[in-house]
Formats: structure tokens, sequence, C-alpha cells
């Protein structure tokens, strides 16, 4: 299903988090090293989607990145400008 919203920070994690893990730590910022954290995207440029932790394939910049099924598009598009 696709997101109705706005995310202000994407996580990939190498392993399961709980519900308790995820309500804690949903509204702060993470340290970048965290054990078992793959990727952090804190959307925090304005320019590229850039991976926190440095383990990105395709450094700095997740719009080079091919996941099945998603179509990258500028911010301003969903803005009509």
């Amino acid at each position: 299903k696709a997101l109705s919203g706005f995310m202000d920070e994407f996580r990939v994690w190498d392993d399961a988090r709980s519900a308790s893990e995820i309500a804690t730590y949903m509204d702060q910022e993470v340290a970048a090293d965290s054990a078992d954290l793959l990727r952090y995207y804190q959307f925090d440029d304005d320019a590229y989607v850039i991976d926190s932790t440095g383990n990105a394939e395709t450094a700095g910049d997740l719009s080079y990145a091919s996941i099945a099924g998603v179509d990258w598009f500028e911010f301003s598009d969903w803005l009509g400008a």
C-alpha cells in the first residue's frame, strides 16, 4: 500500500525491531553507526537523499537506487512547482 503522508527519516535495520523499540525511537534521531543499522536516510539535504551510515551502494544519492516498483521523482513535483 502506498504511503499517504510525509516521511522525515527512513531506516533499514539488519534485525527485527519490536513495537516498543519502534515507538521509543520513532521521534528521535539515532546514531548513524548504531549496531545493525544498514541505511539511514534523514532527508535533511535539499539536493540529495544521503545515507548517513555510509553503507549505500551508490554514495550520496538515493535517486540512483534501483528498487522494484519504485518510481523516483523530484520533491518539487509533489508541490506542483
